[in-house]
């Protein structure tokens, strides 16, 4: 995984809330709260954020990808890394979310189940809970990523509450939805917020001319389209496959 480069993060549009988590990383005792429109890349923004806090070689703001974190957190299992999220949104985020978050699921054997919940319960908060007090650590930070946090009901953010005002050790909670202020007040409240924006139009070329390698007029088109990166992304993946 490429956590950024000499010349900024790799999504461009997302330099600002990158530069802020990463010069602070050592300092970082609050919760954080990610948020801006969908499909603008907050998930991997949160993703590398993680590996950045696990990581124990750090190299200018970079993982090292070489550490026993690294190499861990790559494979997806690091003891020290959880994910929480709906389990209906198992069809819109990245396999290495999945990977985690399927051990807080009720129905581990069908994520698509129309059973599948809506919410984040307090079951899955519980086990996590759970997770944060035994798991023997093998990084300096226990990472904790709940994706959709406005999803939590009132009795799993009250769950969560407790854990965040009574941390086991250094624990980073990263906490990401589309509108802020959809997230309870009471967790809200005890955040740190970095709001991320989507990329301007001439970002959005550039990073589809240089990453991607489009043609020019392909470039066009997809900017023209006002869709979102990240699905414009899954767009050229699922073309090229």
């Amino acid at each position: 995984m490429t956590t950024g480069n000499k010349n900024g993060y790799r999504l461009a549009w997302l330099n600002q809330p990158w530069n802020t988590f990463v010069s602070s990383i050592s300092t970082i005792s609050t919760p954080i709260v990610i948020s801006g429109h969908y499909g603008i890349g907050k998930e991997a923004l949160v993703s590398d954020f993680s590996s950045v806090a696990l990581c124990d070689k750090l190299k200018i703001g970079k993982a090292c990808g070489k550490c026993q974190n690294c190499v861990l957190f790559k494979k997806g299992t690091h003891p020290d890394y959880h994910v929480l999220m709906p389990e209906v949104e198992s069809n819109l985020n990245n396999e290495q979310y999945l990977r985690y978050a399927s051990r807080y699921w009720s129905n581990k054997k069908s994520s698509t189940s129309v059973k599948s919940n809506k919410t984040i319960g307090i079951d899955a908060v519980r086990l996590l809970n759970q997770a944060l007090s035994t798991t023997q650590s093998i990084s300096n930070t226990k990472v904790v990523v709940i994706n959709k946090v406005d999803m939590l009901n009132s009795n799993s953010a009250n769950a969560l509450l407790k854990s965040i005002e009574e941390p086991r050790g250094r624990t980073l909670y990263l906490l990401i939805c589309d509108n802020l202020l959809n997230i309870i007040p009471t967790i809200r409240s005890r955040c740190l917020k970095l709001d991320c924006r989507g990329p301007s139009p001439e970002e959005l070329y550039h990073w589809l001319k240089t990453t991607h390698r489009l043609k020019t007029k392909e470039c066009q088109l997809f900017v023209e389209s006002q869709l979102a990166p990240m699905l414009i992304q899954t767009i050229i993946e699922s073309q090229s496959s």
